[in-house]
C-alpha cells in the first residue's frame, strides 16, 4: 500500500551510511537493567518440549521467553497472600481454551457431520436451472433456437461445447447474423449467461459472438443464495493456528488468507474456536479430518454458510480450564489465595506472549528500527530466530560477522527457515537498503514488532501506576464516560474527580481498579491521558524516547523526522494507539484439587482422543459432553488445581496465573 511504502522510505532515508556490522550479541541487547520479580523465580521442569506421541522429532524446542521484569511486568493486585509453587503447561492438555463467541456461547465440538440442509445446497445447483451441465447446456440450445439464431451454428456450438477442451481459448464464435435490434441482443447475452457460465458473449461488427473465459473472467461456481463464507468450528491440539491455516490452505489448494478468525488462540494447548473461509465447500473440509498436521491435531465441524466473514475482535473472550502441576502449598491455604484474586482480580498486563518466545524482546527489533540501527534490527531478528531453531545460528552468526554479504549467511539458511530466506535473499541486490528486506515481511508481521513496543511501554505505565499510587481508584485516573465513540472510533474518557473516589464508612466504592483504563500510546491526537505522577504524557513520551519512539505520540514532544514515520507507521500498521483497562477480574471463576501418581497422568477431559487413524470421539457414538471436566484417579502424592474461568478477549490468562501462583509465565 502507499502508507507501507511511505513508511519504508522514510525509515530507508533514517539508516543511510548504517552499514557497519554491531558488535553486540544478545545478552547486549538487554541493556537497560530490570528489577528482578519474586514472582518469576520458579523454573519449569518441563521446559524441553515433549515429543509428541506417534510424531517424530521436530526442529523446534521450546525456550524461555523475555523475563517478566524485563517486559515491567512487576507488580500484584493482592500482595502477602501464599502463591503456591506450581507447574504450568507440563501437558499441553493442561492447557484448554475454548472461544466465547459475541453472542456469549462457549465454542463446542459436538459433531463432524455436514448437515443435511447444507449437503442439499451444495448439490442442488442454484436457482430453477438443473445441476446436470450437460443438461443445462441442452436447454441453453434449444432457447438459442427459440431466440430464432441459425440451426447450423447452434449444432457447431453445440459440438464445440461436448469437446472436453470445450471452446479453443481465443476462437470467437457467431451466435448471431446481423441486423439484431438493441433489445434481441441484450435477451442473446442473458441468454448466453444464464445457460453457459463458461462463455462470454459480446457484439462485433454488429454480430453477437460467444468466446471462452479467462481465467480472470470465470465465475466461480457457487450456488446462488448460500453464504460466501463456510464457517466451522476448529478444534486443535499442539497446533498455531497460522500453521493449520497453511496446511489447510496447501490441502484444499487456495490461499492461505481464505481462512479468517476472531483471535489467534495458544499453539501449546488444546483449543476451540471458529473459522470462516471464503467459498470452500463443507465437505471438502470435512474430508480432512483425518488427515495428518505434522506434531499436532485438527478437527473441523459445525459447519455452516454465512453472509460475512470473521475478523479480528469478533468474539467476546475465552474459557480456559487450565491444570497447574506439583502445587507444594496446603489447599486450604491455596483457597484464601484463588478467593482473593477471583473477588480483586489482577493487573491487566500484556502478557509475556505478546513479547516472542525467545530472550530477545520481538520489541527490540522496532527499537532498532526507529533508531535508523537496521543491520542491528536484523541482528535483533536473527538472534532471536536462532534461539527457537538451533540449525539457523550459523546463518544469524554469518550475517552478524559480515551484514555486507548477505550470500554467506544465506547458504546457511536452513530451508524451512522462508521468512529469514527471502530478507536475505532481497538484500543480495543491496545489502545497505535494510528495509528491502524488512518489506518481504507480511505486513501483519512488521506490525506485531511495533504493537510489541506499544505493549511494553503500557505494561511499564501500568507498574509505576500501581506501585505510587495503589490499587484503588485516584483523582486523575481515566475511566470511559459512557458516551459514546470519540475520533476514529476512540471511546470517550474522563477523568476521575475527588467526589468520584470519596466514599462515606460502610458505602460500597462507585469504582474500581477494573473501572481505570490506560492509553496505549499512539498517533491519535485525541488519545487522553491520566493527571497522575507517573502516568502523564510526559511519563509516556519519556518511555518512549527509551525505544527511540517518542514520535509515536502526536504533538510537539515528537521529533520532527520521528512524527513523519510515525504517521507513516499509523497508517501502516494501525498505531493510532487506544485504552486498555487497568485490571481484569476472571468471569465464572471455578476451582478443585486432585491427587495424581505420574506426571503423564491425564487431569481432565477433552473432546477428542487417540485413536488408530488419528483422533475419534472418545465414546463411539459422541464426544464427551462434560469437555475439561476432571478425570483421574483422585490418588497419588502429587497436588494438582484445576481453574476454570473466563476473559474478555485480549486479557491474558497467564497473567491471572501469576496473580495466584508462583510459576513460571515465560514459557508459556
Amino acid at each position: 500500500s502507499k502508507a507501507t511504502v511511505s513508511v519504508l522510505n522514510c525509515l530507508r532515508l533514517r539508516m543511510e551510511g548504517a552499514t557497519e556490522a554491531p558488535a553486540a550479541v544478545a545478552a547486549d541487547l538487554q541493556k537497560r537493567p530490570r528489577e528482578g520479580d519474586a514472582g518469576d523465580a520458579a523454573a519449569d521442569p518441563a521446559a524441553k518440549r515433549q515429543k509428541v506421541d506417534g510424531a517424530s522429532e521436530v526442529k523446534y524446542t521450546r525456550e524461555k521467553g523475555p523475563e517478566n521484569a524485563v517486559v515491567w511486568i512487576r507488580e500484584y493486585m493482592t500482595q502477602g497472600v501464599a502463591r503456591p509453587k506450581c507447574v504450568l503447561k507440563a501437558r499441553y492438555e493442561d492447557f484448554v481454551v475454548r472461544e466465547v463467541t459475541k453472542a456469549g456461547e462457549v465454542t463446542r465440538l459436538t459433531t463432524l457431520d455436514v448437515p443435511e440442509g447444507i449437503r442439499a445446497a451444495s448439490e442442488a445447483g442454484g436457482g430453477d436451472l438443473p445441476a446436470d451441465p450437460a443438461e443445462r447446456a441442452t436447454l441453453g440450445l434449444e432457447a438459442l433456437l427459440e431466440h430464432k439464431v441459425d440451426a447450423s451454428i447452434v449444432e457447431g456450438l453445440k459440438a464445440a461445447l461436448n469437446k472436453k477442451s470445450s471452446l479453443a481459448r481465443g476462437v470467437e464464435v457467431p451466435i448471431s447474423g446481423v441486423g439484431l435490434t438493441k433489445e434481441e441482443r441484450t435477451a442473446l447475452h442473458q441468454l448466453v449467461k444464464k445457460y453457459f457460465p463458461k462463455l462470454t458473449s459480446f457484439a462485433k461488427d454488429d454480430v453477437v459472438k460467444v468466446q471462452l473465459k479467462t481465467d480472470s473472467q470465470r465465475e466461480n461456481k457457487w450456488p446462488r443464495g448460500r453464504g460466501d463464507y463456510l464457517h466451522f468450528t476448529l478444534y486443535k491440539e499442539n497446533l498455531e493456528t497460522q500453521a493449520c491455516f497453511k496446511a489447510l490452505a496447501q490441502k484444499l489448494h487456495c490461499v492461505q488468507k481464505t481462512f479468517a478468525t476472531a483471535g489467534t488462540k495458544d499453539k501449546r494447548a488444546i483449543t476451540t474456536q471458529r473459522v470462516s473461509a471464503y467459498r470452500v465447500q463443507a465437505e471438502r473440509v470435512q474430508s480432512l479430518n483425518f488427515d495428518r498436521f505434522g506434531p499436532g491435531v485438527a478437527k473441523f465441524g459445525e459447519f455452516s454458510y454465512e453472509q460475512s466473514e470473521l475478523r479480528l475482535g469478533m468474539l467476546e473472550g475465552n474459557r480456559f480450564s487450565i491444570v497447574m502441576r506439583k502445587c507444594d502449598g496446603d489447599p486450604e491455604d491455596i483457597k484464601k489465595t484463588l478467593d482473593a484474586a477471583g473477588k480483586r482480580g489482577f493487573i491487566n498486563y500484556y502478557g509475556n506472549q505478546r513479547f516472542g518466545s525467545t530472550k530477545v524482546p520481538t520489541y527490540r527489533v522496532a527499537e532498532q528500527i526507529l533508531a535508523g540501527e537496521g543491520v542491528e534490527a536484523l541482528n535483533v531478528l536473527f538472534t532471536s530466530k536462532a534461539e527457537i531453531v538451533k540449525e539457523f545460528a550459523p546463518a544469524a552468526a554469518a550475517y552478524a560477522k559480515d551484514p555486507m554479504d548477505p550470500s554467506a549467511a544465506l547458504a546457511l539458511c536452513p530451508q524451512w527457515c522462508g521468512i529469514e530466506a527471502s530478507i536475505l535473499r532481497a538484500l543480495l541486490k543491496n545489502p545497505k537498503d535494510i528495509m528491502s528486506g524488512f518489506a518481504t515481511l507480511h505486513r501483519n508481521t512488521r506490525a506485531l514488532y511495533f504493537h510489541a513496543l506499544q505493549s511494553v511501554v503500557w505494561n511499564e505505565i501500568a507498574t509505576e501506576r500501581i506501585r505510587r499510587h495503589g490499587t484503588a481508584p485516584v483523582v486523575g485516573d481515566l475511566v470511559y464516560d459512557g458516551t459514546g465513540a470519540g475520533h476514529r472510533s476512540l471511546p470517550k474518557v474522563r477523568r476521575l474527580t475527588a467526589d468520584d473516589v470519596a466514599t462515606k464508612p460502610g458505602e460500597i466504592a462507585e469504582f474500581t481498579l477494573v473501572d481505570v483504563v490506560l492509553p496505549l500510546p499512539g498517533c491519535d491526537p485525541e488519545l487522553g491521558f491520566p493527571e497522575l505522577d507517573g502516568a502523564r504524557r510526559a511519563d509516556y513520551s519519556a518511555a518512549l524516547s527509551k525505544y527511540s519512539a517518542s514520535g509515536l505520540l502526536s504533538g510537539a514532544d515528537a521529533s520532527a523526522g520521528g512524527a513523519s514515520v510515525a504517521k507513516s507507521l499509523a497508517k501502516s500498521m494501525n498505531l493510532y494507539g487506544g485504552y486498555r483497562p487497568l485490571a481484569a477480574v476472571p468471569g465464572d471463576f471455578t476451582y478443585s484439587f486432585t491427587r495424581y501418581a505420574a506426571d503423564d497422568d491425564t487431569i481432565q477431559r477433552t473432546e477428542w482422543r487417540g485413536g488408530e487413524h488419528g483422533l475419534v470421539p472418545s465414546t463411539s457414538v459422541e464426544p464427551v459432553a462434560g469437555f475439561g471436566e476432571p478425570e483421574g484417579s483422585g490418588e497419588g502424592p502429587q497436588l494438582a488445581m484445576r481453574l476454570s474461568f473466563t476473559l474478555p478477549s485480549s486479557v491474558y490468562a497467564t497473567m491471572f496465573i501469576r496473580e495466584i501462583a508462583d510459576a513460571t509465565t515465560c514459557n508459556v
